[in-house]
């Protein structure tokens, strides 16, 4: 069954529950350890991401709402569709696009671990302020805070003004 040791304390189980288990349930177990905080900071980002996407889409259309409750669109198509509007940077949204593509590893690997160089995916449409964070910040899982922080924050800002725009219209 795998040469993992494996004890009652903490999560883990011991041996004799161990031949007792499925290999489904050993890989589960497995997944549990670790990296999956980085993980899961990575998926509600992306949730995030997603509602900021939504709300930009809600607040620009006129008819915004049906696009989103009946419109059936994915990530990707949101994405595109906020980007026809013109109205946030491209590096914001280059580093949201990013951020779909190393969320749908972390969806489609049960053992998939946030990589440098996934953060630097992220990170990198950001040029100078990127380099210089990561100059700045040795620890990985920081780095990956602070890279998801400036994405949020920015989409954040642009939904902010966006929808300050559009009220001053009306």
């Amino acid at each position: 069954m795998g040469n993992t040791k494996k004890s009652t304390k903490k999560g883990k189980i011991n041996k004799k529950a161990e031949e007792n288990c499925s290999d489904g349930f050993l890989k589960f177990m497995d997944a549990l350890k670790g990296h999956s905080k980085d993980v899961s900071i990575i998926l509600r980002c992306h949730l995030l991401a997603e509602y900021f996407l939504d709300q930009i889409i809600i607040v620009s259309l006129s008819r915004g709402d049906l696009i989103i409750n009946d419109g059936h669109l994915n990530f990707p198509d949101k994405l595109l569709l906020v980007k026809s509007l013109d109205t946030i940077d491209d590096d914001v949204l280059t580093s949201v696009k990013h951020l779909n593509t190393v969320r749908n590893h972390c969806s489609h690997q049960m053992d998939y671990k946030i990589s440098e160089a996934d953060i630097d995916l992220i990170g990198r449409p950001f040029g100078k302020e990127y380099s210089k964070s990561k100059q700045r910040i040795k620890k990985i899982d920081i780095l990956l805070e602070d890279t998801l922080m400036r994405t949020m924050a920015c989409l954040e800002a642009n939904y902010d003004a966006i929808t300050k725009f559009k009220e001053k219209k009306k």
